[in-house]
């Protein structure tokens, strides 16, 4: 591969008509079907930007190992997490991008994420019910809401090691929800794809005015962390500890609040939609959910694992993994041209844009066998590591999978521990959403404490 050529195995990408409208509205979708019609890449050209989709898993790779030099981040999406979370980790391109994510590889790393292991635990038993002991039949309904209330508790207790009252808690959470519901509705604007960052949207602003309140209820929390003298664990002081030791970081003050508040707000979101997600597959699949509570019973009776001495259940990674590949909770990788380079015999042109389908490459026959059943046992053997990316891959991983995972999995083992999940008559795996792909239809999933 020569320099600005990306153009793995010779593949060349198929010329696709496809409307305007269409694009900026399903984005997701679109990139998914045009990509997998043509083959594994598709180009067309809306609004005198080119676009290519790609399934192709060797192309994705080479673009997301990209280290800058021809792709950086999509402007829209750009735009978007900047109005919630200002300059951050997760809206840097270039040199204070990398210096901001290499200053918080340890602390965001799988050995250190594993001491706070504790702080998920904490009030977990509350919001299930699990110490409640009644003569009647115990049962527990949760829904999307109710897991993000769950993540807003763990997520507050491991950042700033702080417990957080009901009232607290709900207001925070609600806050949330209403910037969630404004980041969903700028997306229902996808013109913003084009427009110059310079030129700010009514939804956009409603965004950081409701970010601001956020902050003000997570600023005294966030000071108290920091300069807290005890020796419980906090992963925003060992992330300001990280940033300060390595004098990398090219941001200062309030940019380290804009690091914590991005990676917070960003992980109750995708946590608790992929927490849903694996709810529909057990519900669909109850072998599953029986598997994994005589492995999690097996394991640990009823009370919490040590995670220092003690491994999960291989069957929850594997439902876990099984889950993410099936209905990945960013379903689109968004990519613009930073530099003028070649994509599968396209010249591409600064600015023009790149859509990598997650969900595509994930469903593709080419690289998984019955791509559309519910396998979880197929990650117990070897698959092709290029076809799985629900972090994404290369420089731009993302920073906090490994506590969305140890979080994700407390959760479910103390689910599995103590309860049985009813079925669930008329679901629909349909999703929406370009940047985190929802359920369509949101259930309300029923567990009865077994006796």
């Amino acid at each position: 591969m020569t320099t600005g050529e990306f153009n793995p195995n010779s593949i060349s990408a198929k010329p696709i008509n496809v409307e305007a409208s269409r694009i900026l509205k399903d984005a997701s979708v679109v990139s998914y079907e045009t990509a997998t019609q043509a083959g594994g890449v598709s180009t067309f050209k809306i609004f005198n930007k080119k676009i290519i989709t790609i399934t192709n898993a060797d192309l994705a790779s080479l673009i997301q190992y990209d280290n800058e030099e021809y792709f950086g981040r999509s402007e829209a999406q750009k735009h978007l997490l900047q109005g919630v979370v200002g300059k951050s980790i997760l809206t840097q391109d270039g040199a204070a991008w990398k210096s901001l994510k290499g200053s918080c590889n340890n602390s965001l790393s799988r050995n250190n994420i594993e001491k706070y292991h504790q702080g998920t635990q904490l009030g977990l038993d509350s919001a299930l019910k699990i110490q409640e002991k009644q003569e009647e039949e115990v049962s527990l309904s949760l829904k999307r809401y109710d897991f993000e209330s769950i993540f807003v508790q763990t997520t507050t207790k491991v950042f700033l090691n702080a417990d957080l009252t009901a009232a607290e808690s709900a207001k925070l959470h609600n806050a949330y929800v209403e910037l969630a519901a404004l980041s969903a509705n700028y997306i229902k604007y996808p013109v913003l794809m084009l427009m110059p960052g310079w030129m700010p949207h009514p939804t956009n602003i409603r965004m950081r005015l409701k970010s601001n309140t956020i902050d003000q209820i997570l600023k005294p929390l966030i000071k108290k962390a920091i300069w807290k003298n005890t020796k419980t664990p906090s992963l925003l002081r060992d992330m300001d500890e990280e940033v300060i030791r390595e004098k990398r970081c090219p941001l200062k003050g309030k940019e380290h609040f804009s690091l914590l508040k991005s990676l917070y707000i960003a992980g109750i979101k995708t946590s608790a939609v992929t927490l849903e997600w694996i709810m529909m597959y057990l519900s669909e699949y109850p072998e599953y959910w029986s598997q994994l509570s005589t492995e999690c019973l097996e394991l640990y009776g009823t009370e919490y694992p040590d995670v220092e001495n003690q491994a999960d259940p291989e069957c929850l990674g594997n439902i876990i993994n099984e889950t993410m590949r099936l209905s990945p909770t960013a379903p689109l990788i968004a990519r613009k041209v930073i530099n003028d380079c070649t994509v599968a015999g396209v010249k591409m042109k600064k600015k023009d844009i790149i859509l990598i389908s997650v969900y595509g490459i994930h469903r593709s026959p080419e690289y998984w066998e019955n791509p559309e059943d519910f396998i979880p046992n197929r990650f117990s053997k070897p698959h092709n590591p290029k076809a799985y990316l629900p972090f994404q891959l290369g420089p731009h991983t993302c920073p906090g999978q490994h506590l969305a995972r140890r979080m994700i999995a407390t959760v479910l083992i103390r689910l599995a521990q103590f309860y049985d999940l009813e079925p669930i008559q008329g679901k629909s795996f349909e999703y929406e959403g370009n940047v985190v792909s929802l359920p369509k239809h949101e259930q309300n999933f029923r567990f009865v404490k077994r006796k």
